[in-house]
């Protein structure tokens, strides 16, 4: 009680006493001073590119991309139909009980 009885004493008295410091042109000046940070998103590209070609020739030459062509040949038309229409449905259902907080991914 004695605590929060100084807590507002304190408040009143740095409310009332309060000066304006004359800034003259102080913080500008600061400002100025301080180094500007370069942008570094080229990097992000960079990896990316190197990644996709590194994923590219790893998938050539294990024969991946042959297997996944004789992997789709072989699957009915109406299965990649119903793939390919559902896919937007189920992300959407994905994101929106993600937002909503009703699946909790990430959070174990």
């Amino acid at each position: 009680m004695n605590t929060n009885n100084e807590d507002e004493m304190l408040k009143k008295f740095f409310g009332e006493n309060k000066t304006e410091i004359a800034d003259n042109g102080f913080s500008r000046k600061v400002m100025q001073k301080i180094p500007h940070e370069q942008s570094k998103d080229w990097i992000v590209w960079v990896f990316a590119i190197i990644g996709m070609g590194l994923a590219s020739y790893f998938a050539i030459s294990t024969g991946l991309i042959n297997s996944l062509l004789m992997l789709f040949t072989g699957i009915s038309v109406y299965y990649l139909l119903i793939a390919v229409f559902c896919f937007p449905l189920v992300t959407f259902l994905v994101l929106f009980l993600q937002k909503n907080k009703y699946v909790g991914l990430g959070q174990f």
